[in-house]
């Protein structure tokens, strides 16, 4: 019974499960191209064997690193979809009717949810940026660089909001 109540759970809220998940990844996906974009060609020749093969293929700079971010950005963003899709479950039936009154301890458990959805998010959306990065642009590329500022950002940012917009109606 508990598996076909989630079921239906999902069901009735698959549609804000997946603007969420979509939202996410389009937000990996450029914030990765503009970092790619941003990274020096020294950086771009040295450690990426992509970017140095298409240079070798005569293309220029900016077509190569077009192509690499593009790259970058995809991969980026199908892994964070992936992580999204499932932490959206967290705040689905809140974001899906977010301007709804609530009592208390309702908002204070969506208050949670926000900042643990939005943390995660950070989390592992910056491994996958990074490990994107890592795979296409920067072979130096840290797996860890900046995940700890995003994955606090993301939970203290995502409290925030839910508590901004359930307080009026609280």
């Amino acid at each position: 019974q508990r598996v076909l109540n989630l079921i239906e759970k999902t069901k009735a809220n698959a549609g804000t499960m997946t603007a969420i998940t979509a939202m996410e990844a389009g937000g990996a996906y450029n914030s990765t191209m503009q970092e790619v974009n941003d990274l020096p060609f020294d950086t771009l020749m040295n450690h990426s064997p992509v970017f140095a093969e298409l240079i070798g293929q005569g293309l220029s700079a900016e077509e190569a690193c077009a192509q690499v971010a593009n790259a970058a950005a995809m991969q980026a963003a199908g892994w964070t979809g992936m992580m999204a899709a499932p932490l959206s479950a967290l705040v689905a039936r809140f974001e899906g009717n977010i301007f709804s009154a609530r009592p208390l301890g309702a908002a204070m458990g969506n208050i949670v949810g926000e900042s643990a959805e939005e943390g995660g998010i950070g989390l592992g959306g910056g491994i996958a940026q990074n490990m994107a990065i890592r795979d296409n642009a920067d072979s130096t590329r840290s797996l860890t660089q900046g995940v700890g500022e995003q994955l606090g950002q993301g939970a203290v940012l995502g409290a925030a909001t839910a508590g901004a917009v359930q307080s009026p109606r609280m």
